[in-house]
């Protein structure tokens, strides 16, 4: 049986990524779907592949995913597992958020997706949809 994958892309003003790395802003890197996407982040482009058994989504989250996992990672992060907490961050309702409370939320929904065994997280943001990819992904840059 063969494995279906996705293609995502990063754009970055630095030219010599090589890893992704668990520390920084949001503990990964967000891609795009399209490269266009990417292109409007930075003009070196990277692509990674990931199988998409290997990509969390918010119906995964919401309907698949072991509660408990989630809350410990909540309570690890938050001090709480509270309905507001799980909204912000599993449900991604966060227009009430300022941009650091949103940003630490899509952290946060990558410490979940790496606590449940992903590579990577769906989450909402200026382009629609986009990835989350945590560390331990191949990136390549492809813009030479």
């Amino acid at each position: 049986m063969t494995t279906q994958t996705t293609e995502l892309f990063h754009g970055s003003h630095d030219d010599a990524l090589t890893t992704i790395r668990p520390d920084g802003l949001f503990g990964g890197l967000f891609c795009s779907s399209e490269r266009r996407s990417a292109e409007s982040h930075g003009r070196h482009v990277y692509v990674c592949e990931i199988d998409d058994d290997a990509i969390c989504s918010t119906q995964i989250l919401n309907y698949h995913a072991d509660p408990a996992a989630i809350d410990r990672v909540l309570a690890d992060e938050y001090g709480e597992t509270s309905d507001e907490v799980w909204a912000r961050v599993v449900d991604e309702r966060h227009d009430d958020l300022d941009a650091d409370e949103a940003w630490d939320a899509q952290r946060v929904r990558g410490l979940i997706a790496a606590a449940l065994g992903f590579r990577a997280v769906e989450c909402d943001d200026e382009h629609g949809t986009s990835w989350l990819v945590l560390p331990g992904v191949e990136i390549v840059r492809i813009d030479d």
